[in-house]
């Protein structure tokens, strides 16, 4: 190391050094490493500083320059040349300036160069200090890299007094750490940089400024300034004591900056201010534990003039994630802030003011993807409250807030004036999803507050205003997606809510866990002056599915829609804790809400509808009350108003369309409509408690229902219309009332229209529980008014008709027209039940069963009946029975026919002044009848010819015609007018079971034996229902005997089992016989009647497999048989020839008509016989008659069971048509596994082998049949039935194997020992392992059965036994028995002869095993040598293949001749 002081009062390189290069490297020194100036030093018109080799030097005492590229003494004076530079490198001080120090000031100016590289000095200025001023001007750079400040400021330099880099000078610092303050640079004094360039990276300051630390700073005129992955106490970028001022066009730009108290970024204790189309760019800072993740600043923030401000990835360790103010923050004239991926731990996840928050002209602040971890604010948060004014732009989007102010946080007033804010997915821990504002908040002057997927976990989804909200002047607030743990889905306004001035406020998709899923005011709601008010989709966990206001409500001049909101409680729409005013030709549209009370709203105060106003509720449904509205207070519909409703629902309650508690007025010119409303107490259309006005008004309702009373409307005080029109049509009442329930019911000068109204108890039209009173030219119209039986039309106590008032029932259906109740003499009444004044009227027409009038008068009231006109289908006139009734100008038309009618019923009789009664549809006429106890009766007869009008007049009719089947009586021939109680007896009929026939009675012929005697014919059939029903009881009876006769000898018994056997098993010449086993309803009849069957009738087998059982008609060899036992049979007179068995088939009885006819007979006579008599003593009628006439009854149930014969008779065939042995036959198909033959020519015999592990299992599956039974009952019961579908061999249902040995044997030897014998061979031949897998060539298995003459054909040679025989077999299998049947056998002879001519292995097999076998019993063997010729002597040859027992070759007898 080369120790080197430079010390000068002052250096002056313009005047000392021109084109020229000093190089210092390599230094140490105290102060100033590389040189040390006591005066200023200048550095001027393109002079650098660089390390260079050692070369081209001259040496003066202690220090070392080169020159080039000429060398002179520094004493001499200097060249005048342009572009010198300076380079100090590896220079290290122990105090101060590690590459060089000055005690004055720094100037580097002129395109000079000073390049600083790996430099240290142990206090301050890492790369060099300067006491005085430091300026970098005219295009310079000064470069420093590897420095360092030991324990002290400035880690790049350090200036006592102020830095100044101007006119496109660069400063660039890498690498660079100050023991304290300032790791790129330290400067006590204002920081100026214009049109110039800064750029610090990689530095380190423990304390303040990891970038660097400045008294003051500007940065003007196009300057930028870069500082990247710097690092300090406070402000990572760097700290500056005074103003920042970034103005001009200039950029800042901090990347990877972090400080552990504040401003990652940077840290101004005095304002911030960027302004003339500046920015600020900050990305990736931090700070550990303090405020201003971006940066901090104490004296406020001011961006303007277009400006912009962009803070990315910022987190701050208490408040502030972009940055903090303890000032106000203003941004104006265009400018934009735009922070992104910010978090602060504590309030304000952008940026937190301590000041007001100012965003005006034209200017944006965008925040995005913030968050407060556990404070207020997720995208700021404003302690003096935010103000936004002329065209300005707040957007915030993806924040959230530990507690308050997803969005931001604002402490003072809000106000929003021609400026836009949008804030979507925001959250709140607490309140306020989108913002909390703790004062009023104004949105003005056309301004738009757009908030979406907002969430609070307590009151205000939206926001939450602790002031008022007022949007006036054409203002616009979009609420969507808006969720709220407790109040207020989409906001909360603790003061009130003001819409005004053609200003909207859009809520859609908002849910409030408790009060007002759209919004909740608690002072009071007004939108007026053109301004709307839309709420879609918002759901409420308690009040106000839509909004819910305590205070007043008013709405004038404007519009309010919701549509689709819920409300558990209260108000499915709003509900609204006072009254709710709706004015000024304002309207109100409600559809598709839900509530328990109001469905559409719910008002504790009173409902005000006026001035042309509008309200529409569609598709609205409460729980209880009021599926439209409820109002606690009255409703007052007036000034030409209207309120409509459609498809509203009180599911449980009363009012569908709308319910008040204290009264309803429809008034001057309004309309009250309702349509499709149901109520599941009482009330459809609408329930008013209290009096009911309507006065120049209008109500209509349709399709309305009630669970119990009044479906139209339910007024529980007195309902009044005055000059007004009430029109119903389709309503139903569940109990009382089908269009209207009431106290009582005044119509003055009105009218009401009912049409299509049905009520389940009484009223299908109305009904009142007072009077019911039409005056001054009033209508009541009921039109297809329907009830029960028991029901009325309109039902009152009392109904009085005055003043030309007119009531009209038409095309009624029910009990009465009209029910009055005054037994209790009501003072309401007058002291009439019922009245009609000389000049009004009552008309009915229609279906009324019991009645047009039901009166309860009082005890003693004459009640006078006029006025009245009834069109009646057979209706009375009056159906109860008052003290004394009085009739005048009465008439009553009756559509259909009728037939001893009441008309009217008087306790102490009536008096009749006017009454006339025509029936144009009677056929006989119409007269009246009148009894003994006061009841006159409208009578249209066929035994009388009346007139089709007839008059009462003092006790007198009109006397009616008798018909040509009638004898007039003789006191009335010369009668006109006959008494009332004697119409009846003017006529007279003839005797049952005679009919009138010239002028007299006769009696009925025997085939039409029957009639009532009055004026009937006689018929075929009794008239009588009882008597005609015991014929056919006694013909079913004798049928379904018969029937069950027929069928169980038509029958067929199914054959489980058939075999022969010997008659004496001891003895062994014994005859044979031959036994079934049968099932059927024959045998499973008592036995004495089964007996009798069987002795009467014959049998026909078929189906047995047997040729001499089964019935042939040209033998006509039908059967009989006797019963051994329960379903077991014995053949009579049958011997059969030889052993047989079967297991299918079926007996069928033949000539068994006799026997059913004989039987059918006995049932006749026992059935039928009492029967004839006695329905001949009771109806009076013959024996003879009736005899015919059962036969008649019976020809009917005859054709019936003849059409039931063929179902009965298969479904008996299903039911025993099921065998064990055909069950076992459908199991054995189920496990066919056929796997056809592969190789080629699979049809061929010699590949038609069956393998020993399918033959056995056939034997084992069927072996509780099989028995001891031979091949012909395999072949019959076994392989036919399961080869019948596909007509194919046995063996293609399995697939053939290649044969490897032929097998040669006699059907009639026993099946089990044929198996076993095979078995034994196999494992002789294969060996205990494999001869399961052996295929054998059978006849019976391998030829097709369903074609025997194809396997056997013309030729024997050319037969499937040759065939396979030829085939490359390995040999012949002879299954033997005791009887050695197969020798006997002309094809066994032929199958050994050509088993022979083609040297074929031929060996003799038994149960026991193969003879000649070492292991075939010696015992065995002599049994069979019995039939059998010992031949010794024959040659070799001959003997070759031939079966050696016991020493000696066995040869047949029959073959010693041929062998």
């Amino acid at each position: 190391m080369i120790k080197l002081l430079f010390c000068f009062s002052s250096l002056n390189l313009r005047s000392v050094l021109q084109d020229s290069e000093i190089v210092i490297e390599n230094i140490s020194a105290k102060d100033g490493a590389g040189f040390h100036v006591k005066g200023n030093v200048y550095i001027s018109v393109g002079h650098s500083v660089h390390p260079l080799p050692y070369w081209g030097w001259k040496q003066s005492q202690s220090w070392r320059l080169t020159f080039t590229p000429r060398d002179f003494s520094p004493f001499r004076g200097m060249l005048s040349k342009d572009n010198s530079m300076i380079f100090i490198q590896n220079a290290r001080s122990t105090e101060y300036g590690g590459g060089f120090a000055t005690r004055k000031r720094l100037r580097v100016t002129n395109s000079s160069v000073v390049s600083l590289q790996n430099v240290t000095a142990r206090n301050h200025g890492g790369g060099f200090l300067a006491i005085g001023e430091v300026e970098i001007a005219g295009n310079s750079t000064v470069k420093i890299s590897n420095s360092r400040a030991g324990s002290g400021n400035g880690g790049g330099f350090g200036t006592e007094m102020s830095l100044k880099v101007s006119t496109g000078s660069r400063l660039t610092i890498r690498n660079a750490t100050a023991g304290m303050h300032g790791g790129g640079f330290f400067a006590r004094g204002k920081t100026l940089i214009s049109s110039s360039t800064v750029s610090i990276q990689n530095t380190r300051a423990p304390k303040y400024g990891g970038g660097f630390v400045s008294a003051d700073e500007a940065v003007d005129e196009m300057s930028s300034v870069s500082i990247s992955d710097s690092r300090s106490g406070s402000g990572g970028g760097f700290l500056t004591e005074g103003l920042l001022q970034v103005t001009n066009s200039s950029v800042v730009s901090l990347q990877t900056v972090t400080a552990q108290n504040f401003g990652g970024g940077f840290n101004a204790l005095g304002k911030v201010e960027i302004a003339g189309n500046s920015t600020v760019n900050i990305s990736n800072s931090h700070v550990e534990s303090g405020d201003g993740g971006g940066f901090a600043t104490e004296k406020g923030l001011k961006v303007s003039m277009g400006s912009r401000l962009i803070i990315r990835n910022a987190t701050a360790g208490q408040y502030g994630g972009g940055f903090s103010t303890l000032r106000a923050m203003q941004v104006t004239n265009s400018s934009v802030v735009s922070l992104q991926n910010v978090t602060a731990r504590n309030h304000g996840g952008g940026f937190l003011a301590i000041g007001e928050v100012e965003i005006a002209g034209n200017s944006t602040v965008k925040i995005s993807n913030s968050r407060a971890g556990s404070g207020n604010g997720g995208g700021f948060d404003s302690e003096k409250g935010l103000k936004m004014s002329t065209g300005s732009r707040l957007i915030i989007g993806n924040v959230i807030a530990g507690r308050f102010g997803g969005g931001f946080y604002a402490k003072g007033r809000i106000s929003i004036s021609s400026s836009t804010v949008s804030i979507h997915h925001a959250t709140a821990r607490q309140y306020g999803g989108g913002f909390v504002a703790l004062d009023e908040i104004i949105i003005d002057k056309m301004s738009s507050v757009s908030i979406s997927n907002s969430r609070s976990a307590g009151q205000g989804g939206g926001f939450q205003t602790d002031g008022s909200l007022q949007v006036t002047n054409s203002s616009v607030v979009s609420l969507l997606d808006m969720t709220a743990g407790s109040h207020g889905g989409g906001f909360i306004a603790i003061g009130g809510v003001e819409v005004a001035a053609n200003s909207t406020i859009n809520m859609s998709n908002s849910r409030a866990e408790s009060d007002g899923g759209g919004f909740r005011t608690d002072k009071g709601l007004k939108v007026s002056t053109g301004s709307r008010l839309i709420i879609r989709n918002a759901t409420a966990g308690m009040h106000g599915g839509g909004f819910f206001a305590r205070g007043k409500t008013l709405i004038s001049s404007s519009t309010v829609s919701i549509e689709n909101t819920r409300a558990p409680k209260y108000g499915g729409g709003f509900a609204a804790a006072e009254e709710v005013v709706i004015d000024e030709m304002s309207s109100i549209r409600i559809s598709n809400s839900r509530s328990r009370l109001g469905g559409g709203f719910h008002s504790d105060g009173r409902l005000q509808v006026t001035k042309s106003s509008c309200v529409s509720l569609q598709n609205v449904t409460a729980q209880n009350f009021g599926g439209g509205f409820d109002a606690l207070g009255g409703v007052e519909i007036a000034g030409n108003s209207t309120i409509n409703i459609s498809n509203s629902r009180a599911e449980f309650g009363s009012g569908g369309g709308l319910a008040t508690e204290k009264g309803l007025k429809v008034s001057t010119g309004s309309r009250l409509i309702v349509r499709n409303a149901f109520a599941g107490k009482s009330g459809g259309g609408f329930y008013a408690r209290g009096r009911t006005l309507i006065s120049s008004s209008t109500v209509g309702i349709q399709d309305a229902r009630a669970q119990q009373f009044g479906a139209g409307f339910c007024a529980e005080g007195v309902a009044v219309f005055k000059a007004s029109t009430a029109a119903m049509f389709s309503t139903h009442a569940g109990a009382d009332g089908g269009a209207f329930a009431a106290l009582r019911l005044f119509l003055h000068g009105s009218s009401m229209s009912i049409g299509n109204s049905t009520a389940a108890g009484s009223g299908s039209g109305g009904r009142a529980d007072g009077l019911v009173l039409l005056s001054a030219q009033s209508t009541l119209v009921v039109k297809h008014a329907q009830g029960l039986g028991k029901s009325s039309v309109l039902a009152a106590s009392c109904l009085h008709l005055r003043d030309r008032s007119q009531a009209l029932f038409e095309g009624v259906v029910g009990g009465h027209g009209v029910e009055l109740k005054n037994s209790g003499c009501s003072a309401l009444c007058l002291n009439s039940t019922f009245h009609v004044a000389e000049d009004a009227a009552l008309n009915s027409s229609g279906r009324l069963s019991s009645g047009l009038l039901s009166l309860a008068a009082c005890p003693k009231e004459k009640v006078r009946l006029s006025g009245i006109h009834l069109r009646s289908w057979s209706s009375a006139l009056l159906s109860t029975r008052p003290s004394s009734v009085v009739v005048d100008q009465v008439s009553v038309d009756y559509e259909p026919p009728v037939n001893n009618l009441q008309v009217l019923a008087a306790k102490d009789g009536f008096e009749i002044e006017s009454l006339a009664v025509s029936c144009r549809n009677c056929t006989w006429g119409i007269t009246f009848n009148a009894t003994k106890d006061g009841t006159l009766k409208a009578v249209s007869s066929e035994h009388l010819q009346c007139s089709k009008t007839a008059t009462v007049s003092k006790g007198l009719t009109q006397r009616c015609k008798c018909p040509n089947y009638l004898i007039v009586s003789q006191r009335f021939r010369d009668v006109d007018m006959v008494p009332l109680e004697s119409i009846f007896q003017t006529c007279m009929f003839c005797m049952p079971h005679f009919h009138f026939q010239n002028g007299d009675c006769s009696k009925c012929g025997v085939f039409i034996a029957w009639s009532d005697g009055n004026k009937d014919v006689c018929h075929v059939l009794p008239r009588k229902k009882r008597e005609l029903i015991i014929l056919s009881t006694g013909a079913a009876v004798v049928v379904i005997l018969t029937f069950l006769i027929f069928e169980i000898l038509h029958a067929p018994l199914v054959i489980v089992d058939a075999k022969s056997a010997l008659e004496d098993p001891t003895q062994a010449k014994s005859k044979r016989i031959f036994m079934l086993a049968v099932q059927g309803p024959i045998v499973d009849l008592h036995k004495s009647l089964s007996r009798l069957v069987h002795q009467r009738v014959q049998y026909r087998a078929k189906g047995t497999g047997l040729v001499w059982l089964d019935y042939d008609q040209k033998k006509s060899n039908a059967i009989k048989v006797r019963t051994i036992a329960r379903r077991k049979l014995l053949l009579q007179d049958t011997n059969p020839l030889f052993d047989c068995a079967s297991c299918k088939g079926s007996l069928h009885a033949a000539d068994y008509f006799y026997l059913l006819g004989l039987l059918t007979a006995c049932i006749s006579v026992s059935a039928m016989l009492p029967v004839i008599i006695k329905v001949a003593v009771t109806s009076g009628n013959g024996v003879g008659h009736v005899f015919v006439t059962a036969i008649y009854v019976t020809f009917p149930l005859v054709t019936v069971a003849s059409l039931l014969h063929l179902p009965v008779a298969w479904l008996i065939r299903r039911l025993y048509r099921g065998t064990s042995f055909s069950e076992a036959l459908d199991e054995y198909r189920t496990q066919i596994n056929c796997k056809p033959f592969t190789g080629p020519d699979a049809a061929h015999p010699v590949n038609q082998g069956l393998e020993v592990l399918i033959l056995r299992g056939l034997w084992e599956h069927f072996e509780s049949f099989i028995l001891e039974r031979n091949m012909h009952f395999v072949v019959a019961n076994i392989v036919t039935p399961l080869t019948q579908s596909r007509e194919v061999s046995f063996v293609t249902l399995w697939g053939g194997r290649r044969v490897k040995y032929f097998v040669s044997h006699s059907w009639g030897t026993s099946f089990p020992h044929f198996v076993r014998s095979i078995q034994c061979h196999a494992m002789s031949k294969e060996g205990s392992t494999s001869w399961i897998d052996a295929a054998y060539w059978i006849c019976s298995f391998a030829n097709n059965q369903w074609d025997i003459g194809a396997a056997v054909g013309s030729d024997p040679m050319q037969s499937n036994f040759a065939r396979a025989l030829r085939g490359g077999i390995k040999g012949v299998a002879m299954v033997l028995d005791q009887e050695v049947q197969p020798l006997t056998r002309v094809w066994c002879l032929f199958e050994f002869l050509l088993s022979s001519q083609e040297h074929l292995e031929l060996v003799f097999v038994t149960s026991a095993g193969v003879i000649g076998d070492a292991a075939w019993h010696k015992k065995v063997c002599f049994k069979v040598c019995g039939t059998w010729q010992p031949m010794l002597f024959l040659p070799m040859k001959q003997t070759k293949g031939l079966p050696v027992c016991c020493g000696q070759v066995l040869v047949p007898a029959s073959l010693t001749g041929l062998l």
